[in-house]
């Protein structure tokens, strides 16, 4: 069976909402890995989300029927999900990250006064250039690695790259991935992948040109593939950085959900 897929049958089976964490690419490229814990007298077997050194990175999901959906131990989980809310002895709940949730259908026209920013700003990148092309075309490892170096030189010196290792297997081995060329030059690259609920978009990696995301990113919602899907898209959250949330305001969300982790406060009796 596929890495994951017994966590990720389990949640859809039983109409749980996935968080941004939960796909089979991202636990693969995350180093994640999928275990089952046996039933014993005191609890359900359940499945589990683990890191290379066996802690949670989201709630076990108890197998049997009857009794709660999600099962808690009592150490550190990263995220939660719906109906995780009173579960687990000696946790606090703290904040970790919004999620921000689109219909790419919403991108087909924008029109109101509330696209009218982002309208702007998507429509000023290709004003004056002369060849662009948005293709599945994948381009050499190399010239992926250069865009990379270029958009991390691009970016402020205080921002803060999450998981840039995971980001790097993404851009090179994703199973879904587009590419912005102009004039035969690789200036973007989108990422996206997908569970029982939400096309997650990954990653938005681009030349650090005025607009250019914005353009990249409208590319993305527009693709046909996307929009025929049918389903909302989990844009991921903003990490803290400002920037990156009047970016995503901008774009109109269906919701802003918020995502929760768990952290060992009491000690294990």
């Amino acid at each position: 069976m596929a890495l994951a897929s017994i966590y990720l049958e389990t949640l859809k089976n039983r109409g749980i909402t996935p968080n941004f964490f939960c796909s089979e690419e991202y636990f693969k490229f995350s180093g994640a890995r999928e275990i089952i814990d046996p039933e014993t007298p005191c609890c359900y077997e359940q499945v589990r989300i683990v890191d290379e050194d066996g802690a949670d990175l989201l709630p076990p999901l108890r197998l049997g029927w009857g009794g709660p959906y999600v099962c808690w131990l009592e150490k550190e989980v990263h995220a939660d999900l719906p109906g995780s809310e009173g579960f687990g002895r000696g946790l606090e709940r703290t904040f970790l990250d919004h999620q921000y949730i689109y219909d790419p259908k919403n991108f087909m026209s924008l029109e109101g006064k509330h696209w009218t920013t982002f309208r702007k700003n998507s429509r000023k990148w290709p004003r004056y250039r002369k060849e662009i092309e948005y293709t599945n075309e994948v381009p050499s490892p190399d010239r992926i690695d250069y865009l990379l170096a270029t958009w991390l030189e691009g970016r402020p010196e205080d921002t803060a790259i999450y998981d840039i290792e995971t980001l790097y297997k993404f851009l090179h081995d994703a199973e879904h991935r587009a590419f912005l060329y102009e004039d035969g030059q690789l200036v973007g690259v989108n990422t996206w992948d997908y569970n029982w609920k939400y096309i997650n978009f990954r990653y938005c990696i681009c030349r650090p040109d005025p607009f250019l995301s914005e353009f990249l990113r409208l590319q993305f919602y527009l693709s046909p593939k996307i929009i025929w899907d049918g389903r909302w898209v989990n844009d991921g959250g903003t990490l803290g950085n400002p920037d990156l949330k009047f970016f995503k305001d901008r774009m109109n969300p269906m919701k802003v959900v918020s995502i929760f982790s768990w952290i060992q406060t009491a000690p294990q009796s």
